[in-house]
């Protein structure tokens, strides 16, 4: 639920008639705050959560809006409100247990103002790996950024869950570069991506 304060009346009111997403009381959605890009636009991304046990978190979701009550997917076409699982967009459908924690997805922009979503799941070794989506022509590209070899985080339970690994957002570099920070028991720091590609650059 959202509220806008007005200054001449000095009041809050609520901003939408009812909440931007719903889970229709069998699961609940862990968003971001809604963030202006570079296009003008309010970007957000969230993750399902079917119980309290973080491991329960699934199917990475995007929206945007231009004036934070209207809200479409990255097509542009428009969403009833509530967004629910059936009527948002999924960028990537990441299944229950599948490595997608709540507070391990990033969303940051590329050096042409694009969204790019940054996160953590299992790769199909069981492994822990990092991945970035970004919208195109035809969809969303996901993409491998890490090459974690051997290791799993197998986070789960309520409340406030220790961090064993961190990601960042992307920042533009310019000249075709990004960034990405990230932290993980076996070292820390900063990839530097190819734009086109969204791979390390060696």
């Amino acid at each position: 639920l959202y509220n806008v304060y007005d200054e001449a009346s000095a009041a809050w009111r609520r901003l939408m008639d009812g909440p931007l997403m719903s889970g229709q009381g069998a699961m609940n959605a862990y968003a971001t705050r809604p963030q202006l890009g570079p296009d003008g636009r309010f970007h957000i991304l969230w993750v399902w959560r079917d119980t309290p046990d973080c491991a329960s978190n699934h199917d990475l979701s995007y929206a945007r809006s231009e004036d934070l009550v209207h809200w479409t997917d990255s097509f542009g076409r428009p969403l009833a409100l509530p967004i629910t699982i059936r009527t948002g967009e999924i960028v990537d459908p990441v299944p229950v247990h599948g490595g997608l924690l709540n507070s391990n997805r990033e969303l940051g922009f590329d050096n042409a103002g694009r969204p790019v979503l940054t996160y953590h799941k299992y790769d199909a070794a069981g492994d822990l790996q990092i991945y970035a989506a970004r919208r195109g022509t035809n969809g969303w590209t996901i993409v491998q950024v890490s090459d974690w070899t051997g290791y799993r985080w197998e986070f789960s339970g309520g409340g406030s869950i220790g961090g064993e690994v961190s990601v960042g957002a992307v920042q533009p570099l310019g000249d075709n570069r990004l960034s990405l920070g990230y932290r993980y028991p076996r070292g820390s720091g900063t990839w530097v991506l190819d734009e086109a590609t969204l791979r390390p650059i060696p």
